[in-house]
């Protein structure tokens, strides 16, 4: 070969590999997009879009825009007159407490969108948080089921798709950023990246919802990682906590005699001894508590090295929540992927058949269940829901009960 062509010829014998990379990476990407492409196209040829644009101004982002704007104008909204008066004047969602319902961090961290027009701010929001949650999802499917692309279409269908997944779009709600928080929280004590763990910060916008979530977090973060990287995750959440706190000392006395009772006698909550309650009586209470006995114990019997811990209990903590509605659900996606990822190490048929059913149950059930709650304005039937997702995980988990696959040495 003349020796001026042959820079050519290797040049051409590179480019061929690269090719080939870009084209399988491609490839490789197109079951989650396929999945997000679903799911966008049922929520605009259903007419989801144009029914929360119509009610920017009523939706649960409202409430919070107020309460921030409040604090924006100087105000505290825990006073018991602020948030009220503040919410009459701007016209958006009236609170059904004299307090503001999200504690003070979320109050503080809320105050730029507040300086913006209700429609920005609420469209950075929803659709910013849609992007996280994507983004973090895809992440997660990659790391953990990177060759069952089945799993990587059904799990963004189910993010979008879903009741749960509509019904925060249109309330405007914190579920998308949960979802967003609970991938990369997984993926960095995987790795042991601090600053992936520290998005479980983003949990706390809904305390009512994360006590397991947290629990879940530090017991793991303490069992792979070590005693440091837990202290550094704990100060990360105890200057987001204490400094709000500072600034509004009196958040919680307020939340006490004030919040509670008027939010509870509001629509009755979606949580298992609500269900149960309204299914057979007084006894669904007690039956709700036995359940919540049960599933903490199961729940301590895997092992907090494996990424087992983390599906169980997100399950757990969505299940078994202080009060909660259907739309926080949509972060049950996550535990089905971690799940399948973990069931896939062993049977890769059994991996593929605990995702359809999962996400195919996602897809369907809670929309049958959101017509039954419209018929009875109310929506307590909803918490069979992570009930029985959280049952499907326990029964295909339990053989990893005990299997440590997160590297506790890094």
């Amino acid at each position: 070969m003349n020796v001026t062509l042959r820079p050519l010829a290797r040049a051409r014998r590179l480019r061929v590999p690269r090719t080939i990379e870009a084209s399988r990476a491609v490839r490789d990407e197109l079951p989650f997009l396929a999945g997000i492409v679903f799911g966008l196209a049922v929520m605009l040829f259903a007419g989801f879009f144009e029914a929360r644009d119509r009610n920017v101004q009523g939706n649960d982002f409202s409430y919070m825009w107020a309460g921030a704007h409040a604090v924006l104008g100087g105000h505290n909204p825990y006073d018991g007159v602020s948030f009220p008066a503040e919410s009459k004047i701007l016209g958006t969602a009236p609170p059904h407490e004299t307090v503001f319902g999200y504690p003070p961090w979320v109050a503080l961290a809320l105050v730029p969108l507040a300086a913006l027009p209700l429609w920005v701010a609420s469209g950075l929001f929803t659709y910013g948080g849609m992007l996280l949650a994507a983004l973090g999802l895809r992440a997660l499917v990659r790391a953990r089921v990177p060759d069952l692309p089945l799993v990587h279409t059904l799990a963004a269908a189910a993010l979008l798709a879903s009741q749960p997944g509509i019904a925060a779009l249109q309330a405007g709600q914190w579920a998308f950023l949960l979802v967003a928080a609970l991938c990369w929280t997984a993926l960095g004590l995987g790795s042991g990246s601090l600053l992936r763990s520290s998005a479980s910060v983003i949990l706390l916008a809904k305390p009512q919802l994360v006590l397991f979530d947290m629990w879940a977090v530090f017991r793991s973060a303490f069992a792979i990682r070590g005693l440091r990287y837990t202290m550094l995750l704990g100060s990360v959440f105890a200057v987001v906590v204490g400094l709000p706190w500072l600034v509004f000392p009196g958040w919680l006395e307020a939340w006490r005699t004030a919040l509670i009772a008027q939010r509870m006698a509001f629509v009755p909550p979606t949580t298992p001894a609500q269900a149960l309650a309204d299914l057979i009586g007084a006894p669904g209470i007690w039956l709700a508590v036995l359940a919540l006995f049960v599933t903490v114990a199961i729940g301590l019997a895997f092992d907090a090295r494996g990424e087992g811990w983390l599906a169980i209990w997100i399950a757990i903590s969505a299940a078994f929540p202080v009060y909660s509605w259907s739309y926080d659900q949509v972060v049950l996606v996550v535990p089905i992927v971690i799940a399948a990822g973990v069931i896939a190490r062993r049977s890769r048929r059994v991996a593929i058949l605990v995702a359809v059913f999962g996400f195919t149950f996602l897809l369907l059930v809670p929309t049958l269940l959101y017509e039954i709650a419209n018929r009875r304005i109310n929506e307590s039937y909803s918490a069979f829901i992570p009930l029985t997702v959280l049952l499907l995980l326990v029964v295909s988990l339990w053989p990893d009960r005990r299997a440590r696959h997160l590297d506790s040495g890094a």
